[in-house]
């Protein structure tokens, strides 16, 4: 399957060749109950009026107020927030790209350390995103801390415990700056997304991940480790260590609700994507089969080598729901320090009553063992 922006999105009959960078993941609308934005809480936004702010990209200059065309959210649901518009009027028969401008409470705090004039110089790249705040403490923090400390020319992005979330960025030339902050709004969205979770909720429980050796018997399933994980071992071959297939399903186990499921995948690079089983509806008692019933590979990233002890980790993400999810603001690419800033494409702007959703994630872990090693996870009912 492609993902968002691939070769399914290109214009009919036209060549394959890269679209034009759209403004933002997320659409205003005039609905059935007023102005509305395609992001709720299944998207990390919190509860309440003025939760959030949104503001229209790339607002024409003779249009744009001066702090450009801003919505306030009013009610934020499920899959959708309701806004005012401040200070303007939307044309009702116009879908504008916005993207978020202000949160209530940002989803990161970073804590810098180094040089005074590095330090404000990272604070004065970080005060306008949205996601970030500095702050001067732990117990100031939000629920992601990242502390960033520069020294000889490097900056180190470092968790609470000071172990590293990325290996040293280079500080002190031009974009280094901008680089560092792009590199702690990246990891603020993959942690979001990552630890995604609702409060409780009827659809709790629900939908069954199972993971299984490709052509395993009926009901033989992989089973998590003493540590909550599902590891997958590389198997000896003829050319060398061969990486494991499995089947990935998605049971409905109700009795009488049809569910919107969404599998997400994030890597130990910082990715995330739907490309496993981007988004469809399974009815009650039934099944839904990951790349459509192919097998899934599990290797190592390319550039990692095939050694022994070698690894990767991903986060299966399932998201469940009782409407479709705008699914572009869950797809990250992997962190890379000298990738420009990739845009998303536009997604549907779905307009209904709130619902309800869920949320399961499942650790994956893949390794190539020691020679001699027990399999760590194995086949069980």
């Amino acid at each position: 399957p492609d993902a968002p922006g691939g070769p399914a999105d290109q214009p009919f009959l036209a060549p394959l060749a890269p679209r034009s960078a759209p403004a933002s993941a997320y659409l205003l609308r005039y609905g059935p109950d007023g102005w509305e934005v395609d992001c709720g809480t299944a998207h990390g936004l919190r509860e309440g009026a003025g939760a959030a702010e949104f503001t229209v990209a790339d607002a024409e200059p003779d249009t744009a107020a001066p702090g450009g065309l801003v919505l306030w959210a009013r009610d934020v649901r499920m899959e959708r927030t309701l806004v005012d518009p401040v200070g303007w009027v939307p044309d009702r028969a116009l879908v504008y790209p916005v993207v978020v401008s202000a949160l209530a409470l940002a989803q990161g705090g970073v804590r810098l350390a180094g040089p005074a004039d590095a330090v404000r110089e990272l604070a004065e790249a970080v005060g306008p995103l949205p996601s970030l705040r500095v702050v001067d403490g732990p117990e100031r923090a939000a629920g992601l801390e990242l502390r960033v400390r520069v020294a000889e020319r490097e900056a180190h992005v470092e968790r609470r415990d000071g172990t590293p979330f990325t290996a040293p960025l280079p500080y002190g030339g031009d974009g280094d700056v901008s680089r560092v902050a792009r590199c702690l709004e990246h990891l603020t969205r993959w942690h979001e997304i990552r630890d995604l979770a609702p409060r409780p909720s009827p659809l709790d429980g629900l939908v069954r991940v199972e993971i299984a050796p490709w052509n395993a018997a009926p009901g033989e399933v992989l089973l998590p480790d003493g540590g909550g994980e599902i590891v997958c071992p590389y198997t000896p071959g003829p050319d060398g260590p061969e990486a494991p297939l499995v089947s990935i399903r998605l049971h409905n186990r109700s009795l009488d609700r049809t569910l919107w499921c969404l599998l997400l995948d994030l890597t130990d690079r910082y990715a995330c994507h739907s490309v496993l089983y981007p988004g469809h509806f399974i009815g009650p008692g039934r099944t839904g089969h990951v790349l459509d019933g192919d097998p899934v590979r599990l290797s190592l990233p390319q550039g990692r080598p095939v050694a022994p002890g070698a690894q990767t980790r991903d986060w299966l993400k399932l998201i469940v729901a009782e409407r479709e999810l705008n699914t572009l603001p869950f797809q990250l690419p992997a962190w890379d320090p000298y990738a420009a800033p990739v845009s998303r494409d536009l997604g549907p702007v779905l307009g209904a009553a709130p619902g309800r959703w869920t949320t399961l994630t499942v650790p994956l872990r893949t390794l190539v063992p020691a020679q001699g090693a027990e399999p760590v996870t194995g086949p069980g009912a």
